[in-house]
């Protein structure tokens, strides 16, 4: 997600973010390389939870989302970009993108 000059934060829009305008990115802010590739780019956007899959591996449970002391209470950290090596779970003046992880276990 992104945050500019506006209050609320929302999936990437700018010419530059081609990645990750895909909403669903890894640790590098790329678009993440298990999205289901039969949804298109609007499915994925607008999933509430993570679109991927892995085609080798059957999902044992629901996706998790991780809440703990380095998340607020949605499970969001926020950064001014993505390539910092810090981390906050609460948003600060210049913090310009936010993340959270997800969890699933595979058999």
């Amino acid at each position: 997600s992104r945050v500019l000059a506006t209050s609320y934060w929302q999936t990437p829009f700018l010419p530059t973010d081609i990645e990750s305008s895909w909403r669903w990115v890894d640790a590098s802010g790329r678009k993440h390389p298990n999205i289901n590739p039969a949804l298109s780019k609007e499915q994925v956007v607008n999933s509430d939870l993570p679109p991927c899959q892995l085609s080798m591996y059957t999902p044992r449970g629901s996706w998790k989302l991780t809440i703990n002391k380095d998340t607020d209470k949605e499970g969001w950290m926020y950064a001014v970009h993505w390539q910092v090596s810090s981390w906050n779970s609460s948003s600060g003046w210049f913090d310009a993108v936010r993340k959270r992880r997800w969890t699933r276990e595979f058999a």
